[in-house]
């Protein structure tokens, strides 16, 4: 495995025979990224970490303080260590000067004689440029290796095996929703103080593009006694799928396990896609499943087994989703074959809804896409974790460059046998419709439409619409000729059971302002309101109305 170049080993080059270690001596592991000359007295600027310097002490030979200031501002630029010709311009190092170095762990070398600091630099250099060309090429054979088992069926265990084997560290693998894989095998089961040092580390998994060094937490009990962890997300189609993990400490991290794991990720997200792309494959015939449910055909149980295992307790709720200009999008960056498209767009829709505990399956049609949720029957929380999905959903679609006016969806009520999936498929496309109609939220559920779900069942009755017409004809004409607002007005003071105070404060207005307006009302209108069956009469045709203007 390659280690990085530190000070301890150029040490060892005959370009440095002679050369005296004064101070620091604990620091000569650290590692070396450049060689650099440097004499003049302002460095700070100069440097951006990782070099060793060089120097005859020309920009501060005229004191101590400015030799204090020129180290120190090494210290704080986080050079590796400062080597020094004696004799040119400094005859010795003061003692102060050793003890900030000894105090820093900051190697100070230097020589006695006169050198030639070209020699230097050019045989460390070589070694530093020939150690990163052996560097790109044992990568580049390692990637070619990782591209070999992205297709295969056992490609994850064997990207892992070799991480394994071409790093000597433990690796982890999480897939969303599953248990990790841990190589090389822990002594017990450590699934649980995984996910607890996953949780602990609070990696922002959305947002790991790049091979990441997060500390590891003090709490944190495992097997492998390491400092820090090496952690990189797998996207497929822009959607985080998996999570990457390379444990080791502080000072093992390198340029060399950055590219690997980052090389790793790569082929692992290509293995992820194969697969996701072969289940979707497998699902399309979902379709036919979802289209015949909702159209109440009677199934074969054992078609139905096959897609929807049984054994346990489920529910199920309709989704009726409208993204509009979805397909022109998806067909702009996946081509004009309808059939080629689905399979991308489905990838993106099922995610968001399995990250909330979903089971959905899926109908993609042009204008709508359908999705039946199955879910534990025991959990309560169904609509809460929905809009949830819905707005994850949005923005994975934006992450993808899938421009979209907003996701519009009805959901139908739950309910626990499939039989009673058609029933939650009208519930959701008439939610969608009450929505569209309303613009009241993005998400509309079938359970909260209150009044609108009579309404809707009165949508295309005539005898409904000239009732409504009617109660409102003498409120609605004078608006029209008056550019007033007195429908509005009626539909708040009845939703408000009549509550002069709360009218005017949900309408902005003085209370004055709305006697007045009332008056108008009472005048307009052939309804005692005081009459609950006829104020209730009234408060129906008002939302027909809105629902049916």
């Amino acid at each position: 495995m390659h280690s990085q170049l530190r000070i301890q080993d150029v040490l060892m080059r005959p370009v440095f025979k002679g050369a005296q270690l004064l101070a620091g001596a604990s620091g000569v592991d650290r590692p070396l990224r450049w060689i650099h000359i440097l004499d003049v007295l302002e460095v700070r600027d100069m440097i951006r970490g990782g070099e060793l310097v060089l120097t005859t002490g020309m920009g501060f030979s005229r004191c101590t303080e400015d030799f204090r200031s020129y180290i120190e501002q090494l210290i704080v630029g986080n050079a590796v260590g400062l080597c020094m010709e004696l004799g040119t311009a400094i005859r010795e190092v003061p003692p102060e000067i050793l003890q900030i170095a000894d105090a820093h762990d900051f190697p100070l070398i230097v020589f006695t004689f006169q050198v030639r600091f070209v020699d230097i630099t050019q045989d460390v250099h070589s070694l530093i440029l020939s150690r990163h060309h052996k560097l790109l090429d044992d990568v580049e054979h390692i990637a070619h290796r990782l591209q070999q088992y992205t297709v295969g069926a056992l490609g994850m265990q064997h990207i892992l095996a070799l991480i394994r084997e071409v790093t000597e560290h433990t690796v982890m693998y999480f897939r969303n929703g599953q248990n990790p894989v841990v190589l090389p095998h822990a002594r017990t089961d450590s699934s649980a103080i995984v996910r607890d040092m996953i949780e602990k580390l609070q990696i922002d998994m959305d947002g790991v593009m790049e091979p990441t060094v997060f500390p590891l937490p003090d709490a944190c009990t495992l097997e492998d006694k390491c400092e820090v962890v090496i952690a990189q997300t797998v996207f497929v189609v822009g959607i985080p799928r998996a999570t990457l993990v390379l444990l080791c400490n502080a000072d093992q991290v390198n340029e060399y396990l950055m590219m690997v794991v980052d090389r790793a990720t790569s082929a692992l997200a290509q293995g992820e896609f194969h697969r996701l792309s072969v289940q979707e494959q497998q699902l399309f015939h979902e379709q036919d499943f979802v289209e015949q449910l909702i159209r109440g055909e009677k199934l074969q149980q054992s078609s139905a087994d096959s897609i929807m295992p049984s054994g346990r307790e489920k529910r199920f709720c309709t989704v009726m989703l409208y993204i509009p200009g979805l397909v022109l999008s998806v067909s702009e960056q996946y081509g004009e074959d309808w059939r080629s498209q689905q399979l991308p767009l489905s990838m993106l829709i099922r995610f968001p809804f399995a990250r909330e505990q979903f089971r959905p399956y899926l109908s993609l049609r042009r204008d709508a896409i359908i999705a039946i949720l199955e879910y534990d029957g025991q959990q309560a929380d169904w609509k809460p974790r929905i809009t949830s999905a819905i707005k994850h959903l949005h923005a994975i679609l934006r992450k993808n460059g899938v421009e979209n006016q907003g996701v519009f969806v009805g959901v139908g009520r739950e309910v626990n046998v499939l039989s009673a999936v058609e029933r939650s498929y009208q519930e959701a496309v008439t939610a969608l419709a009450i929505r569209n109609k309303t613009s009241e939220t993005d998400i509309f559920f079938y359970d909260d439409a209150g009044i609108y779900r009579w309404v809707a069942m009165l949508e295309r009755d005539e005898q409904a619409r000239q009732l409504a017409r009617d109660d409102l004809q003498p409120v609605l004409e004078y608006d029209r000729k008056h550019q007033t607002v007195l429908f509005e007005t009626l539909r708040v003071y009845l939703d408000c059971d009549r509550s002069k105070q709360q009218t005017a404060d949900r309408l902005f207005i003085h209370r004055q302002t709305l006697y007045h307006r009332l008056e108008q009302l009472n005048q307009l209108l052939a309804v005692d309101l005081a009459d609950p069956v006829r104020r209730l009469a009234l408060h129906v045709s008002v939302y027909y109305h809105l629902l049916n203007p």
